[in-house]
């Protein structure tokens, strides 16, 4: 190790990038916080493998954390291919960002669309729960919803209010630049099952205790790309 460096150089590589600063924030409080980090990608290391993970912050470039994997997961085995990653330290620079990012945090507005409003109240009460900070912007149509994407965080649908089942409102999420993590509500397994392809979080209604903030924490904390390289030099 040379003397001006403070960790040993690796020989592979994890870069994370997150959608928001907030979005890092969350995945601060519910995952990095604990030592650890589950990452969703098909290009998995050996459990052992030492790494540099990069993590890119929206408005904050890019820190560094060593870090180890201590576990992967196939997706034939159950549940979403991918890796457990375990850091060394979260001090330092990212410490330094988390304070920064905890001075300048306003909350997190998540939009529902729900055309009979039938959802408000139980989807509001939910998300405060999990997030305090949270502010519901509620919506009756698919054109309203897209007027407020830009200042949104989640997107919730109320699938069944919808003629369509919510395909229209979930494809224009979707088709964000980056994509804005959506959770869609439905008693139609069906539509569940299409949410899901779509890349959206599907729960049942009315959704099991807890489930719904759980889901919103998931969403928000998730992050936009992961990329790996285990050829780093």
């Amino acid at each position: 190790m040379s003397p001006g460096r403070k960790h040993q150089r690796v020989p592979c590589g994890v870069k994370v990038e997150f959608r928001s600063a907030s979005a890092f924030l969350i995945s601060y409080a519910t995952n990095l916080s604990r030592g650890g980090m589950f990452l969703e990608t098909t290009a998995t290391l050996d459990a052992g493998t030492e790494l540099a993970l990069t993590i890119e912050v929206p408005g904050h470039g890019a820190v560094q954390v060593p870090a180890r994997v201590a576990w992967t997961r196939a997706a034939e085995l159950g549940g979403l291919r991918g890796m457990g990653l375990e850091f060394s330290e979260v001090a330092g620079e990212v410490g330094r960002v988390i304070d920064e990012l905890v001075g300048a945090f306003e909350g997190v507005q998540v939009a529902l669309l729900s055309r009979d409003g039938r959802s408000s109240v139980s989807v509001g009460r939910a998300i405060r729960a999990a997030i305090a900070s949270a502010e519901i912007v509620e919506v009756t149509e698919v054109a309203l919803l897209e007027a407020v994407c830009d200042d949104c965080e989640l997107v919730i649908i109320d699938a069944d209010s919808e003629a369509d089942g919510g395909s229209r409102a979930l494809a224009m999420v979707r088709s964000q630049n980056p994509p804005l993590p959506a959770i869609v509500l439905s008693a139609v397994s069906e539509r569940r099952e299409r949410a899901e392809r779509a890349g959206a979080i599907s729960l049942g209604i009315p959704p099991a205790a807890g489930e719904l903030g759980k889901a919103a924490l998931a969403a928000l904390s998730q992050p936009i790309a992961v990329e790996v390289d285990d050829q780093k030099d």
